[in-house]
């Protein structure tokens, strides 16, 4: 095996071994010893590949995004000119998995998760929304930084709200009202009121229609 090769295989073995240590104990209360241990490495390992315990979460939070992508174009495919609704059936996914799985949200640190989106935000205004929803060069409506920075941290509020009152999202609907308010949230700051009924409808529709027992984003 190549000098390059054992260095992926061992930064590989790092994100299984956090994976699963974040999914089960939590990104808080893992330790590097931790990671040493589940992973058969030294620490030194693991600031070589990743520098900071923070890096080894924004790449993992990057993997679940792929996969709810994945799950999305399972319902909207790409090719569909949909770009708008596959984001919003997004949150319906996220929130209903959030609410039914404890072990994500075990994972889903919020404090880190904040960072992740107001870090580089003119990359991450590009590549989440510029580069995909034609409504926005369409219309004329603004993704500046400011309201991108609005938007995420009252997004990261209603996470808040949701771990602090889990109790009261357990039932049938608690997803799709999480979902739902955060859409409206989203046009109300994005400035496209007018898209939100429209899209709610025909979104709800197609998440009420997804098996989830057979939905993992882990």
């Amino acid at each position: 095996m190549s000098k390059y090769e054992n260095g992926i295989e061992t930064q590989n073995r790092i994100l299984k071994a956090c994976k699963k240590l974040f999914y089960e104990k939590g990104y808080n209360e893992t330790t590097f010893l931790d990671i040493c241990r589940e992973a058969n490495v030294n620490q030194s390992a693991i600031s070589y590949h990743f520098d900071k315990k923070e890096n080894i979460f924004f790449k993992l939070y990057e993997e679940l995004g792929n996969r709810m992508e994945e799950v999305v174009r399972e319902y909207i495919p790409k090719d569909s000119g949909k770009e708008l609704e596959a984001h919003f059936l997004g949150y319906y996914i996220i929130y209903h998995e959030l609410v039914s799985d404890e072990k994500l949200r075990r994972f889903h640190n919020l404090e880190l998760t904040q960072k992740y989106y107001l870090n580089d935000t003119e990359k991450k205004i590009r590549q989440i929304y510029m580069d995909k929803f034609d409504f926005f060069s369409q219309t004329g409506n603004s993704m500046d930084e400011l309201n991108y920075r609005v938007y995420y941290n009252a997004e990261v509020g209603l996470l808040q709200y949701l771990y602090e009152h889990i109790d009261s999202f357990t039932d049938d609907g608690g997803y799709i009202r999480l979902a739902e308010y955060d859409i409206r949230l989203f046009c109300d700051i994005f400035n496209c009121k007018d898209l939100a009924d429209d899209r709610i409808s025909a979104i709800r529709e197609i998440a009420q229609s997804i098996s989830w027992e057979k939905i993992s984003l882990y």
